[in-house]
């Protein structure tokens, strides 16, 4: 995002300074860190689950978004009870809650396996 998007306000622009990152750059970081995500879950429901969300929109679309955008998306493509858990966490995130996940952590191991599924499907 920094590559497309950011500007400079002082000294020369960003895309002299960082490399270009490749699609396959981001699907290999991905495929490195899915695991290691979703073991984490625990104790960091909410922002593993949207990170998920995040990495299923850029493995779908090849494009990146906010955390809070990236659930909404996600939200369409999942079961009601999953689009459930997922908007949850997207409203502790915007604050609108707070995220108390005791007695949502099936649901959220539930919907982080389905998540991590859909997304190595989309990197293989």
């Amino acid at each position: 995002m920094a590559y497309s998007e950011a500007y400079s306000l002082y000294g020369p622009a960003s895309q002299t300074l960082l490399p270009q990152i490749t699609s396959e750059d981001v699907k290999a970081a991905m495929r490195i860190l899915l695991l290691s995500l979703v073991e984490g879950l625990h104790g960091d429901e909410r922002n593993v689950l949207l990170t998920l969300a995040r990495m299923l929109y850029t493995a779908t679309t090849g494009q990146f978004t906010s955390k809070d955008r990236a659930a909404l998306w996600a939200m369409a493509l999942l079961s009601e009870p999953s689009a459930d858990v997922l908007s949850y966490a997207r409203s502790a995130y915007l604050g609108e809650v707070i995220d108390a996940w005791s007695e949502r952590r099936v649901e959220a191991f539930a919907l982080a396996d389905d998540l991590s599924q859909r997304i190595s499907g989309l990197l293989d």
